[in-house]
């Protein structure tokens, strides 16, 4: 199997699970994280902050295991230049984008689209 690049909004389990078993195979994978709200005490992926601490202040153990491996950006992706940064990245290198937000209607809608 040819190794890729994956780009993943990814939260809580399902997803990260399967994107480390790319990890796994050799496939980059980077984590597109939110950057937070101003002020805000613990940014990005809540789940940094769940289970036995590791030392690590945003490492907590219920993170750390679907993680390894990958990369972690962060990216505001409401702002138009966060956007574009993706764009870009995604033209320089053929990536795949992986999601954990979307709900299964509009899944199944992207799915028939790009099947058709």
């Amino acid at each position: 199997m040819e190794k890729k690049t994956i780009l993943t909004l990814e939260q809580a389990l399902t997803l990260p699970y399967a994107t480390e078993r790319f990890a796994q195979l050799g496939w980059r994978v980077i984590r597109i994280e939110t950057p937070g709200n101003p002020g805000q005490k613990r940014p990005g992926d809540p789940n940094r902050y769940i289970g036995e601490d590791t030392g690590i202040d945003d490492l907590h153990a219920y993170f750390m295991a679907p993680n390894l491996g990958k990369e972690a950006i962060t990216l505001n992706l409401k702002k138009e230049k966060d956007q574009q940064h993706i764009n870009e990245g995604r033209m320089e290198e053929e990536m795949t984008l992986a999601d954990s937000f979307r709900n299964l209607s509009s899944f199944i809608l992207t799915l028939l689209y790009l099947i058709l």
